[in-house]
């Protein structure tokens, strides 16, 4: 969701972030990153907007924005053959 929100440099609809996951699990995993403080959220009609707190984020955390973004999916932590 962080990388979609990055990749779209602006806000993205609740539905757009969904991917392949049920909409109450995107729910809650929308709800975990907006009281971390990493999303800002405002309503457009029947539907929320979802955006990046970028500025804020780098000011109190430089570089974890770019570092989350550009690791790699699944992050190389799987178990090992």
């Amino acid at each position: 969701m962080v990388r979609a929100l990055a990749g779209a440099g602006g806000e993205l609809s609740c539905s757009s972030l969904r991917g392949d996951v049920s909409a109450s699990t995107a729910s809650h995993h929308l709800g975990i990153l907006r009281r971390a403080g990493l999303l800002e959220t405002r309503r457009s009609g029947a539907s929320r907007r979802n955006g990046l707190r970028r500025d804020d984020l780098e000011a109190r955390f430089p570089g974890l924005l770019a570092a989350v973004v550009n690791t790699e999916p699944g992050g190389g932590h799987g178990p090992t053959t």
